[in-house]
Order: structure tokens, then C-alpha cells, then sequence
């Protein structure tokens, strides 16, 4: 069984990955490091890159488009990147990229696109979630991360197929939350245990998005207007802000010492509010940032808070994306950077100790793209120009940390990715 295993890896390497090239050459395993300083990892439309962002050069390419995604982030660890697909997840070597396993589940491809098959790295295991789509419901697996042998998996919907339903879990400890919903189609949030046994149940706010926070001992998550907040032990629901009866597009949140910093978004503007760990508003203020992008729910792409500073990144008009940078004491702008882009897609901007780290597509036409890295007060540091229309997932290493562009904006759509 393990040979035949090992043939199919070989088989599907050589038909579909396309091998692993740089400069032409196949590489040796031995070849290249792992994770090293200045080293970006990105996908474009299922195509993986690995480059020295000192000269721009690839270490590697990789063409894995059958068993990836284009709208599906990146996460990687010190040997492996897991990258997850609406059908499949795959762990690829950040050595070569050659593929290490891959995952899948059943997936009716008239279901809805998900953008968010996430997955979630506890200590030897990885976990994700399969969604559900029309005849088949969405299951929480527990995956080896060294041989993608399936530990266990746990149906977490036993709801209407026909509604959409999807969760991207994460690891507390040696377990792991995520939501489940009920025949009901009544959401819940729960806990299992390492060996697949549920630490607790609880029931959850049903329009509870599905991505969830943990910060310290509580779980946070956003539902329409309101901000929850649920022990990480027992899933009680410890207190719940409402934020008004707007219903906001988007909403982002952070955490600044023992404070959580709740970003809402209404078109072009945003909604801010600092809560404490009581679940007490503390600070509030509306920024507007104007936009003559045709479609301003459209325009808002990320936001990132470092330092009592908020750097936003949106769509500035139909053809060009803004990055600014605001003072979080009184909101008055610091700078401002205006690049011409193409590109109408969720691309978050990734924000390190270092710099603020972005791409833009430059030309549909000519396939130019490039990524530019900025330094906190805004000045352009570097960039890398590539041949692809649009970049989906990036990771960046910078002081032996690996700093994944994670989308923080939740969207009213549900974690359902609308072209």
C-alpha cells in the first residue's frame, strides 16, 4: 500500500506539477534551505514561487494548479507549505516543492467557491475543514503532518446542504474550535480534544462568521453589528457588544496588549472600537477615507494596526490601490501611496516587523505584476516584478519568523469568495 502510495506521489509529481525548475535545472532536495531571511513564497493562480528578494532571483517555481487553488491562502511551517483547495488540501516541501501529500474530500463543484479553506498547524498534525456543498457536509479532519495520514475526521454539519456552511478552525493548546451547526442549521461552537472526543458544545450566534479569533483564554468572533466573546475552556459566552444596527461589509480585528481593536466597515467608512477584555466600549471613531473606485463597497482590500498606527490599503479608483497610514491617537493621516493596479481581488496586505508588503497587477494586457515593500513611514524599500496576472496567498520570512498575508477582513458573504 505504501509503495503504491508513493508511485501515485511520483506519477502525480511528474503529469501535473510540471516538475520543480530553477534556471532549467531540476533540483536536488538537498539543493536550496528551507525558511531563510528574505525569502517571499507566493501563489499565483495555483503556480508557487520561492524568490530571494535581495535580487530578485527564484529559487524555484512550481506548477501545482491541479491540486490547488488560486483563492486559497498559503501557511508554511519550517519545512512544508500547506496549501488548501475547495476539494483537497496539499503539503508541499518549502525545499523544492515537491509534493510531500495531499488530502481530499468530496466537493460538488455546483457548490459555492470558498475562500477560505484555511488550515490550522497544531504541534504534528494540521487541521482544516472541509466545507459543505450540495450532497455533502463539511468535516473537521485531524491530518499527520509528516505523512498526510488521516488521524480522524468528524462531521461537523448536519444541516441543510443547500445552505453554505464553513468554518476555519483553530488550535488552542492540544485542541482545536471550530463552528458546527445542528439539524437545526443552529451554529455552535465546539472544542475537541486531541484524539477526536469533544471537550464541549455550546450553542452560537447564528449569524456568527466563519472565522473565529483566540486571544490569551477567550474566543472572538464577529456576527453582523456585534463583537462575542467565549471561553476558550468551557464555551461559555462571556459578554456580546452591539456596534449600532448598520450592517457592515467587512470587519477586521486585532489585539493591542489587553485591548481588542474591532475595525467595521461600511463602504469607505470605518468603523473603529477599542474594547476591553470586560467587553466595555472604551474609544470609538468613524474614518472616512474617500474613494472614487464605481463600487465603494468594493474599495476597502486590508487593514493593519502596529504601533498606535492603522495603515489601510483600498481601491483609491477603479485602476490604481492606496496604502495609508493613519495616527490611531486623533486618525490624522501620516502618508500616503497611490500604485497603479488592475487587480479586483481580496489580496491582503502583509504587514512584518520591517515592512508593509503588498502586490499589484500592472498591465492585464502585458501580464506584469509586482510586489512592493515599504518601511513603516512609507518609503518604498524594494520591489519584484513578475509575470502573472494577480497573486492569491504570500508568506514572507523575515528574522527567521514567517509572517503569513492572512485577509483579516471577514466578510458579510460568510467566507464565500464571489469573482
Amino acid at each position: 500500500m505504501v509503495a503504491v502510495r508513493c508511485f501515485l506521489y511520483l506519477l502525480l509529481s511528474v503529469l501535473f506539477f510540471g516538475g520543480c525548475t530553477k534556471a532549467g535545472v531540476d533540483l536536488d532536495p538537498a539543493d536550496e534551505p528551507g525558511i531563510k531571511d528574505g525569502t517571499l513564497y507566493f501563489n499565483s493562480a495555483g503556480i508557487h514561487y520561492k524568490v530571494n528578494i535581495a535580487d530578485s532571483s527564484e529559487y524555484w517555481v512550481a506548477n501545482q494548479i491541479i491540486l490547488s487553488s488560486h483563492s486559497n491562502p498559503m501557511i508554511i511551517d519550517s519545512t512544508t507549505i500547506y496549501s488548501g483547495a475547495t476539494n483537497s488540501l496539499g503539503a508541499y516541501s518549502v525545499f523544492n516543492a515537491y509534493p510531500r501529500w495531499v488530502v481530499f474530500w468530496p466537493y460538488t463543484h455546483s457548490g459555492p467557491i470558498f475562500s477560505s479553506v484555511e488550515a490550522a498547524l497544531g504541534d504534528s498534525v494540521v487541521y482544516v475543514v472541509s466545507p459543505t456543498s450540495y450532497w455533502f457536509h463539511s468535516y473537521l479532519y485531524c491530518i499527520n503532518k509528516k505523512t498526510g495520514a488521516i488521524h480522524w475526521k468528524e462531521r461537523i454539519d448536519y444541516g441543510d446542504y443547500e445552505l453554505n456552511f464553513h468554518s476555519t478552525p483553530v488550535v488552542v493548546g492540544n485542541r482545536v474550535i471550530t463552528l458546527t451547526r445542528d439539524q437545526y442549521n443552529k451554529k455552535q461552537l465546539t472544542c475537541f480534544n486531541a484524539d477526536g472526543s469533544i471537550h464541549f458544545t455550546t450553542p452560537a450566534n447564528d449569524d456568527l462568521a466563519y472565522k473565529i479569533w483566540v486571544h490569551k483564554d477567550k474566543v472572538f468572533s464577529t456576527a453582523n453589528s456585534q463583537i462575542l466573546c467565549y471561553s476558550t475552556e468551557n464555551g461559555r459566552l462571556e459578554w456580546t457588544v452591539n456596534m449600532g444596527d448598520l450592517l457592515f461589509n467587512r470587519t477586521a480585528t486585532f489585539f493591542d496588549k489587553d485591548n481588542l481593536i474591532v475595525i467595521k466597515v461600511l463602504d469607505s467608512r470605518y468603523h473603529v472600537f477599542v474594547i476591553n477584555t470586560s467587553g466595555n466600549i472604551l474609544r470609538q471613531h468613524v474614518l472616512s477615507i474617500p474613494t472614487a473606485h464605481p463600487v465603494p463597497e468594493f474599495s476597502p482590500m486590508a487593514v493593519n494596526f502596529d504601533n498606535n498606527s492603522l495603515y489601510v490599503t483600498y481601491r483609491s479608483f477603479s485602476d490604481s490601490v492606496s496604502i495609508a497610514a493613519y495616527k490611531f491617537a486623533d486618525f490624522s493621516k501620516k502618508w500616503e501611496k497611490r500604485y497603479y493596479s488592475n487587480t479586483d481581488l481580496d489580496v491582503p496586505t502583509l504587514m512584518t516587523e520591517k515592512y508593509l508588503i503588498f502586490p499589484v497587477n500592472k498591465s492585464y494586457a502585458e501580464i506584469k505584476s509586482a510586489f512592493y515593500f515599504l518601511d513603516k513611514n512609507g518609503k518604498e524599500v524594494t520591489g519584484f516584478p513578475f509575470s502573472q496576472i494577480y497573486v492569491s496567498g504570500f508568506n514572507y520570512v523575515e528574522n527567521n519568523k514567517i509572517y503569513q498575508a492572512e485577509n483579516l477582513f471577514i466578510r458579510k458573504s460568510d467566507g464565500v469568495h464571489f469573482p
